[in-house]
């Protein structure tokens, strides 16, 4: 579950404080988007990469973009 996931799931749980005040519609809303599945995200295509490439990277040093990119998507847990 993302951070933001559980951040809202905390919300409609509620805390001790009794200071905190949520309206029933937005409640609702929460809750009605918990309900739905978290979706994962698609690793870019390499047609995408060799856009992206082309238009930002201008250094030919930088070979190892793709594989750069790559480890990135899986850190952030993309396309596993």
């Amino acid at each position: 579950m993302s951070k933001e996931r559980e951040l809202l799931a905390r919300v409609l749980i509620g805390d001790d404080d009794g200071d905190f005040f949520l309206s029933h519609s937005l409640y609702k809303e929460i809750e009605e988007l918990l309900a739905q599945p978290e979706p994962k995200q698609k690793p870019l295509s390499d047609d995408k990469l060799n856009e992206m490439a082309d238009k930002y990277i201008t250094d030919e040093a930088c070979a190892g973009y793709f594989n750069g990119f790559r480890d990135a998507e899986k850190a952030h847990g993309i396309g596993d």
